[in-house]
C-alpha cells in the first residue's frame, strides 16, 4: 500500500510543480544559520519543504540503548549540518529515505529529493504493473438488476470512473 502512495504523492507533486530533485542536500563547510536558510528557501519560493536525502543523516548516540553506533566523525557531516540547521528553520524538515511518508509529505508545500534519495525510493517502489481483483467495480454494476416497490428493473445510469494506477 506504501507504494501506491509514493507514486501518488510523487506525481502530484510532479503534476504541480512541487517536487524538486538535487545533486546533493548537504551544506559543504559550515553550518547556515536557520534565518539565512529560511531567507533561501524564501528566495527559492518555498513556504514549507519537506527534504528528504538519501544519506545517513541521524546523528550518531553512544548510549547502549541504541542499537547503531557510527564511528566520529560522521560519515555525511554536510548533511547532518543542514539536517540540523533544518530542524532549526520554521517550515522545513529534513528526513532519511526511510522517514518518508505520505501524510507528512502532504503537510509540506514543496518535496525536494537528492539524487541518492531518488534511487533508493526507486528501489522501494516496485516497477510492475498495479494489478486489482478480477471482478471490477464495472463488471459489478453491469450485472446488477433493481426490483423493489416501484415495479419491474429497468435500466439504470451507472457511472463508473476508472482511474489507471499503472502510470502513476
Amino acid at each position: 500500500m506504501r507504494d501506491i502512495g509514493l507514486r501518488t504523492l510523487l506525481s502530484m507533486k510532479y503534476r504541480y510543480n512541487k517536487l524538486h530533485v538535487v545533486q546533493e542536500l548537504s551544506t559543504p563547510d559550515r553550518y547556515l544559520e536557520p534565518s539565512e536558510f529560511r531567507g533561501m528557501l524564501d528566495n527559492l519560493g518555498f513556504t514549507s519543504a519537506l527534504m528528504i536525502t538519501g544519506a545517513h543523516i541521524t546523528p550518531h548516540f553512544k548510549s547502549s540503548s541504541w542499537g547503531r553506533k557510527e564511528p566520529f566523525p560522521a560519515k555525511n557531516p554536510g548533511a547532518q549540518r543542514l539536517w540540523k540547521t533544518a530542524s532549526n528553520t520554521i517550515g522545513c524538515e529534513m528526513r532519511e529515505v526511510e522517514g518518508l511518508d505520505v501524510w507528512s509529505a502532504l503537510l509540506y508545500d514543496t518535496l525536494v529529493l537528492d539524487l541518492a534519495a531518488v534511487e533508493k525510493i526507486g528501489e522501494l517502489i516496485p516497477t510492475e504493473e498495479f494489478k486489482t481483483a478480477n471482478i471490477t467495480l464495472r463488471n459489478a454494476l453491469k450485472s446488477t438488476q433493481s426490483t423493489g416497490n416501484l415495479g419491474a428493473a429497468r435500466n439504470r445510469h451507472k457511472v463508473v470512473r476508472v482511474v489507471n494506477l499503472d502510470n502513476l
